[in-house]
């Protein structure tokens, strides 16, 4: 069953969404990519990958773990993660103190958290 819309719920998908967006740009511009060049490389339209990096839309899972691979980066890195221990280390250094991590104010929870 899917989740109700509440307002905490949408609080917290345009928290991520912000901090998504903030990373993707960030790592993206020092990667040395242009927008159409890494839109290019995942067979999305220049204008998906702009929607992305202004937060107006959010990837799918698997199109989340592609746009990682392409920007050498874990995926939970482009979500505000500094820390995750995920997938084996990047093979590019990303500086963790330029990314937009998640803020204290914006508690994310993921379905199934047992801490509820």
């Amino acid at each position: 069953m899917p989740a109700r819309k509440t307002k905490s719920n949408t609080l917290h998908r345009d928290c991520l969404c912000a901090i998504f967006a903030s990373n993707l740009k960030r790592l993206r511009q020092q990667s040395g990519l242009k927008m159409y060049v890494a839109a290019e490389t995942l067979g999305v339209c220049k204008s998906t990958w702009s929607q992305w990096e202004s937060g107006k839309r959010f990837p799918s899972a698997e199109m989340l773990a592609a746009i990682a691979a392409c920007l050498h980066v874990k995926p939970c890195l482009l979500l505000g993660a500094v820390d995750c221990k995920c997938l084996p280390p990047c093979s590019q250094s990303v500086n963790p103190k330029a990314l937009r991590t998640v803020p204290p104010s914006c508690t994310l929870k993921v379905q199934g958290d047992d801490n509820e």
